[in-house]
Order: C-alpha cells, then sequence, then structure tokens
C-alpha cells in the first residue's frame, strides 16, 4: 500500500462526483466544529460509508474499486475480493490523517467563504 497523493485527489472528486455524494461531503465536512480535533477513525469511516452508500445507489462499484485498487497496489477486483474489515482498515490507514486533516481544513475554509 502507498501513500496518498495529489492525482488521488483528483481520483477522489471523480469518484465522489460519480457516486454523487458531493452534497453529503460537503455537509460531512462544515458539520464538524473542527477538522483538527477528529479522529482517523471516525471521519475515515463516515467518508467510506458515503462513499461506498453512493457507489451502491449509482451502480459505480466499479469505480470504487479502482480508486482503491490504486491506492492499496492491487488489481480492481482483488479490492472487490478483500475482507470487508481488512478493506476498511486500509482505506483508513492510507489517509495519513495529519495531512488529511490539514487538507480538510482548507476546503472546510474555502467552502465556508462560498457559503
Amino acid at each position: 500500500m502507498r501513500s496518498l497523493q495529489i492525482k488521488d485527489v483528483f481520483a477522489m472528486v471523480r469518484l465522489i462526483d460519480e457516486v454523487g455524494i458531493k452534497e453529503e461531503l460537503k455537509k460531512l465536512i462544515l458539520s464538524k466544529d473542527s477538522i483538527k480535533d477528529l479522529t482517523q477513525e471516525s471521519f475515515g469511516y463516515d467518508v467510506i460509508f458515503l462513499l461506498v452508500d453512493g457507489a451502491c445507489k449509482k451502480n459505480a462499484e466499479k469505480a470504487l474499486y479502482e480508486f482503491f485498487g490504486g491506492i492499496f497496489e492491487m488489481e480492481p477486483e482483488k479490492v472487490g475480493e478483500m475482507d470487508p474489515t481488512e478493506f476498511i482498515e486500509k482505506a483508513i490507514s492510507a489517509a495519513e490523517p495529519e495531512k488529511w486533516k490539514s487538507f480538510f481544513t482548507s476546503v472546510r475554509r474555502l467552502m465556508k467563504s462560498d457559503s
């Protein structure tokens, strides 16, 4: 498994668009008093469940497997064969919370200025 990279931000934005969770994710980010105080698990679980739920509703399972396959450095089909607990643990550990908290804090600041 590799660390998240900027190219993953673009892939994630495409996935978010494809599964149709932009507004739900925006609400999640804006609902938190402080992104910095979130734990890796709490935010990770919320985002993963939004992605999985959206992928189910939009029949975008393949896009989800392709996104995580890149991060996990495995074929997308193998992502579909993973143990659910292992999948969640890997997805959350890939997030590198301190880096992404900083990123989402910046995004949150920008989103609030747009509102």
